[in-house]
């Protein structure tokens, strides 16, 4: 028998520490179907927890199938409602909710194991973190700019949540709204509103979290949508077809685990597909060849 020492007793072996599990950043402009995207087919349970709209009974329904859920499905989606808190977001509310967010996760850890974890409304939580903040809630508070230094241990806690959730086999959905950039015209000296969108959720949520989904609608005739009011600024012609009707698409933006699938677009996408698309290297290779890629 070799002398030479072994592996300390809190060590795991790689094969038992694998956890194939997703987080996701979810994001969009209103209305592209971010909050059923996750609850029509996530891994059950799901457990809301709610900063933006009010859920209604359109979100238990299945527009790719034209079905509602199941009872089954419905009995394991489960929601807290924390946008009753966010009438006035100062520090001490924020601080509530901040906390409440902590304490729900702790107390359901167990039972959401292997399910899911849904932040609906995530451009709101990172509102919710700036204002928990003593020094950054005060800045704001006396409409002074705040030292983006400041912002240091945010970033850190948000890592540190997101890194938790994932490694107790839970997986992570955040949605966020989605915002047009603007540039400078030189020619009119004015600032122009672009048909470009950037997420409004912080970087470094982007980086611990395995993919990012741009959810955006086509318009029927088959070009994007690029008014914000949902209005086609194609001409209509007969070779452009009708301007009825919307065709909701999904874009990956970024796949940790299979760069090759960045930039790809799915008419309903669901979370089988994204699974397959991160974990399985045969099944992804199908999908690719299917889409010419």
């Amino acid at each position: 028998m070799s002398d030479k020492p072994g592996p300390s007793p809190d060590l795991i072996p790689i094969e038992q520490s694998l956890e194939d599990t997703l987080s996701c950043i979810v994001w969009g402009t209103t209305g592209t179907g971010k909050t059923l995207f996750v609850l029509r087919d996530w891994p059950l349970p799901i457990l809301v927890l709610n900063l933006d709209r009010a859920l209604t009974s359109a979100h238990l329904f299945d527009p790719a199938t034209g079905k509602p859920f199941t009872a089954e499905r419905k009995a394991g989606i489960f929601t807290k409602n924390l946008r009753e808190n966010m009438r006035s977001v100062e520090h001490l509310d924020a601080l509530q909710v901040k906390n409440g967010i902590d304490d729900t996760l702790q107390k359901n850890l167990e039972w959401l194991k292997g399910g899911t974890l849904f932040l609906d409304g995530g451009t709101m939580y990172r509102s919710v973190l700036k204002m928990a903040d003593q020094k950054i809630a005060k800045a704001i508070a006396e409409g002074k700019h705040w030292n983006p230094k400041d912002k240091e241990h945010i970033n850190a806690y948000l890592g540190a949540f997101i890194s938790h959730v994932v490694d107790q086999g839970i997986n992570l959905a955040i949605s966020a709204h989605a915002a047009w950039s603007w540039d400078y015209d030189l020619e009119t000296k004015q600032l122009k509103k672009t048909h470009n969108l950037y997420p409004k959720f912080d970087d470094i949520g982007f980086e611990r979290t395995t993919t990012s989904l741009l959810l955006f609608t086509q318009c029927g005739c088959g070009r994007n949508i690029l008014n914000q009011d949902g209005t086609c600024t194609a001409v209509k012609t007969p070779n452009t077809g009708k301007h009825e009707g919307r065709k909701h698409l999904t874009r990956i933006v970024s796949n940790k685990y299979a760069t090759q699938t960045e930039g790809l677009e799915f008419p309903n996408l669901n979370y089988k597909t994204l699974k397959i698309l991160c974990f399985d290297r045969e099944g992804r290779k199908a999908l690719l060849d299917s889409k010419g890629k």
